[in-house]
């Protein structure tokens, strides 16, 4: 006798408003799951970026003992400057100074510190219209990082340039005053700065970051540049709200034209090391001085600092200072 197969008794169908909400569910923690997945991707890619152009140069060991006093920062070896913050450089150049006791060093660089997280934030949630639209940056993603940096200082920071202090002010007015000279008028209530203040502003946030940013000068002006031995670019740093970029011809010529010879001498139109940007602050420190009429002879011990900081350059030998009159 043939034996019947048995009918395989299938489970009833489930229906009912229940099942598709358990379906949709396990739909929505999937997707949820893959969203989170591709952030922490980003996240890990963009540290990596940041990790790969960070500058070692300007990354203090932890056995470097930062400077507190001017005399501190004078008495560190060469060899040692590209550890010291160059926001510090340049508070602390201010100390002694008439009006240079409103200045608190530690709340300045705590407030850079917070700036430039800030920076780092505005830069991950924006970073999206870089890569849906390359060509708006000029195919660059280090000038992107820049736009939000100089954006976020302008438009979500409130600094701006100091409109008591236009480029037709004489320097005899204009290195006189401690507040065009110090960036503690950037960090500080006003939030205004100025060409010789500005520039130093953006390198200090730029090493938080990890930009590979360094100071520039012309005999009368000071910028920043963006040089990470691939891709070099200027930023006008007192264009603030958005990213202002000039070619080295403009700010060459804008002086009547440098030539090659002062270039060479002077370091202008170069990126600046530690120690012609400590040079950089003494200079204006001892301008600041004479200014002030303090004698040529104390000024003397500052200006062959400088020679030794810089040993190629002309300017710094100690000689009568005879500044613009207004």
């Amino acid at each position: 006798m043939k034996r019947k197969k048995a009918k395989k008794v299938l489970p009833p169908k489930p229906n009912g408003p229940g099942v598709y909400r358990r379906w949709w569910l396990r739909a929505a923690g999937l997707a949820i799951a893959l969203f989170l997945g591709f952030r922490l991707f980003a996240n890990q890619t963009n540290q990596a970026k940041d990790a790969a152009i960070s500058s070692p140069a300007v990354a203090a060991t932890t056995s470097f003992k930062q400077p507190t006093t001017f005399e501190d920062l004078l008495a560190i070896p060469t060899k040692d400057l590209g550890q010291v913050d160059i926001a510090r450089m340049n508070l602390l150049c201010m100390q002694g100074l008439p009006d240079s006791d409103e200045i608190d060093i530690p709340q300045c660089l705590a407030t850079l510190d917070d700036w430039a997280a800030k920076i780092r934030q505005q830069t991950e949630v924006y970073h999206y219209q870089y890569t849906r639209n390359t060509a708006k940056f000029a195919n660059s993603e280090n000038q992107f990082r820049m736009m939000m940096l100089m954006s976020t200082l302008g438009d979500d920071l409130g600094v701006t340039y100091d409109a008591r202090h236009p480029n037709s002010e004489p320097n005899a007015s204009f290195f006189a005053k401690i507040d065009t000279i110090s960036i503690h008028e950037i960090l500080g209530p006003r939030r205004c700065g100025t060409c010789a203040s500005l520039p130093i502003v953006v390198v200090a946030l730029c090493n938080r970051l990890g930009y590979p940013v360094k100071l520039v000068h012309t005999p009368t002006h000071a910028f920043v540049r963006w040089d990470d031995g691939s891709e070099r670019f200027n930023i006008e740093t007192t264009r603030l709200g958005g990213l202002g970029t000039n070619p080295d011809e403009k700010y060459r010529d804008a002086h009547g034209g440098l030539t090659d010879e002062a270039i060479a001498a002077e370091g202008y139109l170069q990126s600046m090391t530690p120690a012609q940007a400590l040079a950089d602050c003494l200079e204006t420190r001892i301008y600041f001085l004479g200014l002030h009429h303090v004698p040529q002879k104390d000024l003397n011990p500052l200006l062959e600092k400088c020679v030794q900081l810089t040993p190629t350059t002309k300017m710094w030998r100690p000689r009568p200072l005879k500044p613009e009159t207004p």
